[in-house]
């Protein structure tokens, strides 16, 4: 009986620290974005890849005879990969965007798009178009 408390203990341990681990990571990512839109350089950087993500969920299953099955439905994702070279330490970096639900119309390999960066840290950044739809979120 014990060892079933120790474990019920340390299971409900695991849950809160897991727990505070997503909230902090959230908070953490919010006070990126708000100090890039604050203080972010904008520079242009190439769209080298466009990549398309598929992820099919299950099929749901009807609750009674009469109901038919739902079909499978794909939710598709698009992750906008752009390169930049600073132009003076000519080194160059890669930015990935958050997987996007739909990618804009003037997104196009070779198109140039804006991203804000942190000039001290560039892999600090967030493309123009992920700020944009993480400040209309939280409003």
């Amino acid at each position: 009986m014990p060892w079933l408390l120790i474990l019920l203990i340390i299971f409900s341990v695991a849950v809160v620290a897991f727990i505070l681990f997503l909230v902090s990571m959230a908070y953490i990512e919010r006070q990126e974005m708000h100090w890039l839109a604050l203080n972010g350089t904008p520079i242009q950087a190439r769209i080298r890849e466009l990549h398309l993500l598929a992820s099919a969920s299950q099929p749901v299953p009807s609750t009674n005879e009469t109901e038919e099955h739902h079909p499978q439905t794909t939710s598709v994702r698009h992750i906008v990969i752009a390169e930049w070279t600073d132009p003076e330490t000519e080194e160059a970096y890669t930015f990935r965007s958050r997987p996007l639900k739909q990618l804009p119309e003037e997104y196009r390999e070779g198109y140039l798009i804006n991203v804000l960066i942190d000039t001290e840290h560039p892999a600090r950044y967030a493309l123009a178009d992920d700020l944009r739809t993480y400040q209309d979120r939280h409003k």
